[in-house]
């Protein structure tokens, strides 16, 4: 009886270090703000992605989405309202994509999506639905007026047709 006692205060102490190194590693590649991944994350999966897509020659696109105006929205209704904004477009990527796509916040009012075995054309389209999605949507809750729409322009980049680099890609997505 005092064995397993002893047993289950083990595996007890065994779980609570296992979920607190697991919360531990989703805070390393994962932005506090929109609990997307983080740029870091992104990249490390890019390179693996792009080693696959060229081994086995399977289009791999990369999506670089920037909110349209952000500044003026900080500027004119206060980085609490430019953070909710940076969420709802989050929540909008992150309900676009497969699970087997990477979704994550490069940076500032960026956004990046890897999406693995997926063609250019069909990158665009995807790009063209999340456009429409989020201009299309009003923001209540967020402090912006009834009226205001959230807009987003977006590159896309093929490997191995565009690059076959991810810095290569990134760079001509964004332009």
């Amino acid at each position: 009886n005092e064995a397993l006692l002893a047993l289950c205060g083990h595996l007890n102490g065994a779980l609570k270090n296992a979920r607190k190194y697991d919360s531990i590693r989703r805070q390393v590649v994962t932005d506090h703000l929109t609990r997307l991944y983080n740029r870091r994350y992104f990249m490390s999966r890019a390179a693996e992605e792009m080693e696959r897509s060229l081994r086995n020659q399977t289009p791999m696109s990369v999506v670089l989405i920037d909110v349209d105006h952000f500044k003026v929205v900080n500027d004119t209704y206060g980085h609490a309202t430019g953070d909710r904004v940076l969420q709802a477009v989050a929540a909008t990527l992150h309900d676009a994509v497969r699970t087997t796509d990477i979704c994550a916040r490069h940076g500032g009012e960026e956004f990046t999506l890897l999406l693995p075995n997926t063609p250019g054309d069909n990158a665009m389209f995807m790009a063209n639905r999340v456009r429409r999605t989020l201009g299309g949507t009003r923001y209540i809750g967020l402090g912006l007026p009834p009226t205001a729409a959230v807009t987003i322009s977006a590159g896309v980049a093929t490997c191995p047709r565009d690059a076959t680099t991810v810095e290569e890609l990134l760079d001509l997505a964004d332009r």
